[in-house]
């Protein structure tokens, strides 16, 4: 709000307001320093509260009785930061959401179970996501990335991404279709295979160990409710 040409502002934006005082020789020089300084700041402003903020800048302008060979122009900038503070979540709401959010509690369990297979595969040289790749390439004949790709929820790009270190282990073995050189086969080397069938005692025992924690039928539930949302 502008009263008087006097920026004001409301109690809770006290803090994040800030005065600038620029000099300059004219008011081109002037204005761009203020307005660096003002963008620098909003920006700060933006990513200490973790949020996009509407900067509005008043540039009132004080001009006195200076000498004619010295045309000093005397800036003063008054930022407020209005950033909707007023609509601000209630912290009743962050609990609501940490405790039954279906996304936040799949993202937790998916990356302590990430955790535990990738300390258990260090042995064999494969993290849990190589280890799925590497698991499902292990078909009677070539598969394209395609099938893999949606086996995965991998688009093509992460998952050409997931192959390269595989491929310069000799791991993994990527061909073009002869009839069709834009679609690539993937195959195990004799490597692979090997890799494999070393990881895949430690797979089943470091999977029994989880579904102990889940019982029986916990486990079989989970299951068939991760299918019904993949």
């Amino acid at each position: 709000m502008i009263n008087g040409g006097i920026v004001t502002r409301p109690e809770s934006f006290r803090r994040q307001y800030r005065r600038l005082i620029v000099e300059g020789r004219n008011t081109r020089s002037a204005f761009t320093a203020s307005r660096r300084r003002v963008s620098s700041f909003s920006r700060a402003k933006r990513r200490a509260c973790g949020q996009p903020l509407l900067v509005r800048c008043d540039l009132v302008i004080g001009l006195g009785v200076l000498p004619s060979n010295r045309h000093r122009l005397t800036s003063c900038v008054d930022t407020n930061i209005m950033s909707g503070m007023s609509k601000l979540v209630p912290f009743e709401t962050t609990l609501l959401v940490r405790d039954t959010c279906l996304c936040l509690h799949a993202q937790r369990a998916a990356r302590a179970l990430a955790r535990l297979f990738d300390e258990a595969l260090k042995p064999v040289g494969l993290t849990n996501q190589q280890f799925s790749l590497v698991m499902a390439l292990n078909r009677p004949e070539p598969p394209a990335m395609g099938p893999i790709a949606k086996l995965l929820a991998m688009d093509r790009t992460t998952l050409t991404a997931a192959l390269k270190p595989l491929e310069r282990r000799g791991l993994v073995r990527k061909e073009s279709l002869p009839k069709d050189r834009r679609i690539s086969l993937l195959s195990l080397t004799e490597a692979g295979r090997d890799t494999l069938a070393a990881a895949l005692p430690i797979w089943r025992d470091t999977h029994a160990e989880v579904e102990a924690r889940l019982g029986t039928d916990g486990a079989d539930e989970l299951r068939a409710s991760l299918l019904a949302l993949s």
